[in-house]
């Protein structure tokens, strides 16, 4: 079985994806990861090369055919990624979404809390956070569009939708795995 997570940026996708795949014992990919990486050889921040992206997707095909090439793996395994619901259409897909205020105060917690650790430079203020988050939608929106006709941000994509504004992560993780043992029976 395969499960894609995704979702609006502050969510809790990486953390909710992690934590469930450890509960479930499975391997956890994680598309974003490769692509900060990619950044990082780059010497650039993730906004940066989303916005060189708009030009020169070599960014996003790294990634998307990664992700192609784990469709056919036959492991359990959790995926995060924008286009991961796209190319793995036989998972469960599920969305997770966040109030904007909400998202921009855990984004910009986290990153006063790990300044260099994910390579990106955002502003100084919660409200500067909260505009950077909406033009990397932007940007994803307009790439994916033009890439594969597709929308990661449009819910009717997903077989599941969360709401993670007022939840603990612990709470995601449990919401999903009672999901998936009803969906099992």
């Amino acid at each position: 079985m395969k499960i894609t997570i995704t979702g609006q940026p502050g969510s809790g996708k990486s953390t909710v994806a992690k934590l469930l795949a450890e509960r479930l014992g499975w391997k956890h990919y994680n598309m974003g990861k490769i692509r900060r990486e990619y950044a990082r050889k780059q010497k650039i921040t993730i906004d940066e090369l989303n916005k060189i992206a708009e030009k020169d997707p070599t960014s996003d095909f790294l990634v998307d055919n990664y992700l192609e090439s784990l469709a056919n793996k036959k492991e359990d395994a959790i995926l995060e990624g924008r286009t991961a619901f796209f190319f793995i259409p036989k998972s469960i897909k599920i969305y997770l979404d966040v109030e904007k205020k909400e998202a921009a105060r855990r984004i910009f917690e986290e990153e006063m809390k790990n300044k260099e650790s994910r390579n990106e430079k955002r502003g100084g203020t919660i409200e500067q956070t909260r505009k950077t988050i909406q033009e990397r939608i932007e940007s994803d929106k307009y790439r994916y569009k033009k890439l594969y006709n597709i929308n990661p941000y449009a819910k009717e994509n997903y077989d599941l939708l969360i709401d993670t504004s007022r939840m603990k992560k612990e709470e995601v993780v449990k919401k999903i795995i009672n999901i998936l043992k009803e969906k099992i029976k």
